[in-house]
């Protein structure tokens, strides 16, 4: 039982789409709360609800009944520039397909996010695409091209990019989706390092054995939360 406060909460979420008079529900009365230092993984089959739920999580969506809560605070008044400013500062995303911009270079493409934060000086934006680099052991590729890297190494500089703003939470979406059985696993003990500094992360895989590895896997069927399986975590595991 964790008895710190979490850092996002969602109470009886559901997600309706409508086109026409047909609705489609995605989610259905969703509840879940997120701690500081999980590593959670939502798995389920194809149409389940896992990407609307991590569009929910990342501010990219809004549920059409119930509450999002980050920090204890209410999620579903903010104004889109608030929402946009608060996903800046405190959410990072991974991607499936990369999404690295062709014509800039590693360093360009991690510094991108901080182009957004401007109390930062040239400086101390360098500073932290150094840091977020060598995290993810790509500093010696900051002058390469995305063009000039194999995928598992583009995942990194992804993974880089979502963490150089130093958000609350990774969302990471079927980041292994794009990858050979040893890029995939190259960037999921990535994932489990980070992890085990104290990052944050939440990840939506088909995958079960990536799902394993997760020290908190739930599964989502027709929109719905069926189950929940807990594992040791990481970091108490070596306290």
């Amino acid at each position: 039982m964790n008895n710190e406060a979490p850092i996002i909460t969602l109470n009886d979420v559901t997600k309706i789409f409508r086109t026409g008079e047909i609705e489609t529900h995605a989610l259905s009365r969703i509840d879940l709360d997120i701690y500081a230092g999980d590593f959670l993984s939502i798995s389920g089959p194809s149409g389940c609800g896992k990407s609307t739920l991590l569009s929910i999580l990342g501010l990219l969506d809004v549920p059409t009944t119930g509450q999002y809560l980050i920090n204890n605070k209410p999620t579903e008044s903010l104004s889109l520039d608030q929402r946009a400013e608060l996903r800046c500062d405190s959410i990072g995303f991974v991607f499936q397909a990369f999404n690295l911009i062709g014509d800039l270079s590693v360093f360009e493409n991690v510094d991108l996010p901080l182009q957004y934060q401007q109390h930062l000086d040239k400086k101390a934006r360098k500073e932290k695409v150094e840091n977020a680099l060598e995290k993810v052991g790509m500093s010696h590729r900051s002058r390469h091209f995305p063009g000039q890297l194999s995928g598992g190494q583009q995942q990194r500089v992804a993974v880089a990019r979502a963490l150089v703003c130093e958000p609350s939470l990774l969302l990471a979406d079927e980041p292994t989706g794009n990858l050979d059985s040893k890029n995939g696993e190259a960037v999921m003990e990535l994932l489990q390092s980070l992890n085990k500094q104290g990052t944050t992360i939440c990840m939506v895989t088909h995958d079960s054995r990536y799902a394993n590895l997760s020290h908190r896997d739930i599964r989502l069927f027709d929109g719905k939360l069926v189950d929940e399986k807990i594992a040791v975590h990481p970091m108490a595991a070596e306290a």
